[in-house]
């Protein structure tokens, strides 16, 4: 069980730094998380919204590449460029302890499909 979380995880970090919702609520948050000011249920809400969007663009695109190693590159480049603070935030998630019931259901969710979408990566 260890061996797909971590899996997970590092799906999520590897795969979510390149998608884009909600920039700007994202970059407040961010901002937040810079100036180590405590954070809301609503800010934990915005960070898991702006990862799930991440996964949900990453899953779709993954079964366009493929196999092909070249456009995966690409891929992640563009991740990145789209998604900037996915990493931030799987790190201040992974850490939090004051999870309201309604984010905590949030972060199972994203968790369940980042373990889906690593299986499906390993499989290859």
């Amino acid at each position: 069980m260890k061996k797909v979380l971590s899996l997970a995880l590092l799906a999520l970090v590897f795969i979510l730094p390149s998608c884009g919702s909600s920039q700007g609520n994202a970059e407040s948050v961010n901002q937040k998380i810079e100036k180590g000011e405590q954070l809301s249920q609503e800010d934990y809400s915005v960070m898991l919204d702006y990862l799930t969007d991440a996964m949900t663009s990453a899953e779709d695109k993954l079964k366009e590449i493929g196999d092909d190693k070249e456009k995966l590159k690409d891929f992640e480049t563009q991740m990145d460029k789209n998604y900037p603070y996915s990493e931030t935030f799987m790190k201040n998630l992974s850490s939090a302890k004051d999870l309201d019931d309604a984010n905590k259901k949030k972060l199972q969710e994203l968790f369940a499909k980042a373990i889906t979408i690593s299986m499906q990566m390993s499989g290859r």
